[in-house]
């Protein structure tokens, strides 16, 4: 089975509609969302699903809650240590159709702490872009970690260890050979 777009080949992130974010209970009583503004990712979109993957990279010290006393705290040495650890990656392994939806499997690494996790991936469609005459499609990618796994656990319970991960992206096909420019 393959992604329902075309062409195969690299697609590139449209950062400008795209939000790589998270959320985490605070108290028990309310949530907390944040996102991180800097990252890159290499998205290949294959002739089938066995060939089709990304690699992702956000950089700890673009983390942004809204607050900037709790960003100062969230990439200091209690959470990201951002100083020693720069980069949050991810590499897929697998990509399974679940029918209507994917399962996305890679290897989370966070402070040289690597595991296993499972983004929930939602193809939510695409079309051509008048402005820039590409296909431009979206995912959504949903997935929920254990922070304390990962070497950032100061602070539970306060602030939950369960940390959801919410990844609305929006990819734009590459350059086909012998299209207009």
């Amino acid at each position: 089975m393959s992604l329902p777009l075309s062409p195969p080949g690299t697609w590139q992130i449209d950062s400008s509609h795209t939000q790589v974010g998270f959320s985490i209970r605070h108290l028990g009583i309310s949530t907390v969302h944040g996102m991180f503004t800097e990252y890159a990712a290499q998205v290949l979109i294959g002739e089938d699903l066995e060939s089709s993957g990304i690699e992702f990279t956000a950089a700890t010290k673009s983390v942004d809650t809204g607050n900037a006393w709790r960003d100062e705290h969230l990439v200091g040495d209690l959470f990201f240590e951002s100083d020693k650890f720069p980069e949050i990656t991810f590499r897929s392994v697998s990509l399974e159709s679940t029918g209507d939806t994917y399962q996305l499997v890679g290897d989370l690494t966070v402070k040289e702490v690597t595991k296993a996790i499972t983004f929930d991936l939602a193809f939510q469609g695409s079309c051509v872009f008048p402005m820039d005459e590409k296909t431009h499609a979206g995912f959504q990618a949903t997935a929920t970690i254990r922070r304390s796994e990962f070497g950032v656990g100061y602070g539970v319970p306060v602030a939950s260890d369960v940390v959801v991960i919410r990844i609305d992206a929006q990819l734009i096909a590459p350059f086909e050979e012998g299209a207009d420019i």
